[in-house]
């Protein structure tokens, strides 16, 4: 059994109201964020109280394939879209890292 699948990895913590993906990814810790993706695909959309959703903090930190795979196991539907289109954008995040090949494919 995964350690995490006996905690709720889905739950803001701290001040912050991370989840450990954002805390992952806003350490800059690869290999972490892809093992929760794979365990909890829906967190990919979860904002924090800065209107980040981990999906744009991947983006944001080059991790491009981390992203798409977020996009294509996951579809951004129901309160993820509303959420997403109100706070900081994936498309803000690519231009934000000066990728072109993200922003223009």
């Amino acid at each position: 059994m995964p350690i995490v699948a006996s905690y709720n990895i889905n739950v803001g913590g701290g001040f912050s109201g991370d989840i450990a993906l954002q805390i992952a990814l806003g350490n800059h810790q690869e290999a972490m964020s892809w093992y929760l993706v794979f365990m909890y695909p829906q967190a990919s959309y979860r904002l924090n109280v800065h209107g980040k959703c981990p999906l744009y903090m991947a983006m944001k930190g080059k991790c491009w394939d981390l992203a798409k795979y977020m996009l294509m196991t996951e579809p951004i539907c129901g309160e993820a879209a509303v959420g997403l289109l109100q706070r900081k954008s994936i498309v803000h995040a690519a231009i934000i890292s000066q990728n072109k090949e993200t922003t223009t494919s």
